[in-house]
C-alpha cells in the first residue's frame, strides 16, 4: 500500500506555510494526478484563435496522452487522440499546421477525417481473394518454378542457358503483370484514397509490359550468354598459362 492512498495523506502535502516536495517528484502522486485530475476533469487544451481556419491544428498533451486540437469542416473544434489505432504511432508530428481535409498516419498511411472518423486504409481493396491470388502469382508460383528449374540444372537435366531463358519468361509473363496490378491498386489506395483512375490505365500499363516483354527476355538471356562466354574464355586462357608454365 502506498503512502498516499487516503485523501488525508494527500491533503497533508500542502500546508498554509509550505508544500511537501513529494507534490513535485513522487511517482505515486503523479499517478494519482493522472487518474483523478487529468482523466476526470475539464482540461484546457487550447484557444479557438489558435485554429482559425478549417484544417488548422495544434498538438499538445492531456496528462500523458498526446492529443490534437483541430478545426473540423463544420467549423467546430475537435480534440482527438494523437495516436493511430493501427500501431499507436503519432499521427501529427508538428506542433501546429494545416492538415487539409484529413490526417494521414506517417507509418502505414491510414487516413482519418478531422473529426476522428476513419477515412481509408491502404490496400484494403486488395485483401481477401485478390490479395491471395496476387501473392500467388507474384511470389508463390514464380518462386516455385524458379526452384524447380534450379533443381533440373543441378541434376543435369537442363543447361544454364535454358534455365535463364525460362526464368526471364517467368518474370515477364507472371511476376511483371502481378507487380503492375499490385502497384496500381497500391497507388489508388495510398495516394488517391479512392479508385479515381480508370481501369484502362492499368490495361495500358500491362499491355506495354507485355509489348516489351520479349525484348527483356532476349536481353536477359543475351547478357547471361555473354557473361558465360567470357568465363569460358577466361578459363581457357588460364589453362593455356598453366601449360606454358609447365
Amino acid at each position: 500500500m502506498g503512502k498516499y492512498e487516503t485523501p488525508d495523506a494527500v491533503s497533508a502535502l500542502v500546508q498554509p506555510h509550505q508544500v511537501h516536495k513529494d507534490t513535485y517528484i513522487d511517482a505515486e502522486i503523479f499517478d494519482l494526478e493522472m487518474k483523478h485530475l487529468f482523466s476526470n476533469t475539464w482540461v484546457f487544451v487550447g484557444h479557438d484563435s489558435q485554429t482559425p481556419k478549417k484544417g488548422d491544428y495544434i498538438t499538445t498533451q492531456i496528462g500523458t496522452q498526446p492529443v490534437i486540437m483541430v478545426r473540423h469542416k463544420d467549423d467546430d473544434i475537435k480534440v482527438l487522440y494523437n495516436r493511430c489505432p493501427h500501431k499507436g504511432t503519432k499521427i501529427a508530428i508538428d506542433r501546429a499546421g494545416n492538415t487539409g481535409k484529413f490526417f494521414r498516419c506517417p507509418y502505414h498511411a491510414w487516413s482519418f477525417k478531422t473529426d476522428g472518423c476513419l477515412l481509408a486504409i491502404p490496400l484494403k481493396h486488395t485483401g481477401g481473394v485478390a490479395s491471395n491470388l496476387g501473392a500467388f502469382f507474384l511470389t508463390g508460383l514464380p518462386g516455385g518454378l524458379d526452384y524447380i528449374l534450379l533443381v533440373l540444372v543441378k541434376q543435369g537435366f537442363m543447361d544454364r542457358m535454358t534455365e535463364k531463358r525460362w526464368c526471364a519468361n517467368i518474370n515477364v509473363w507472371l511476376r511483371g503483370p502481378s507487380m503492375s496490378i499490385y502497384l496500381f491498386l497500391g497507388f489508388q489506395a495510398w495516394y488517391a484514397q479512392t479508385f479515381l483512375l480508370h481501369w484502362s490505365v492499368l490495361i495500358v500499363v500491362v499491355a506495354l509490359h507485355f509489348y516489351n516483354g520479349q525484348y527483356y527476355c532476349e536481353q536477359a538471356v543475351a547478357s547471361y550468354a555473354v557473361a558465360a562466354e567470357r568465363v569460358k574464355v577466361a578459363k581457357a586462357d588460364a589453362k593455356k598459362d598453366d601449360v606454358k608454365k609447365q
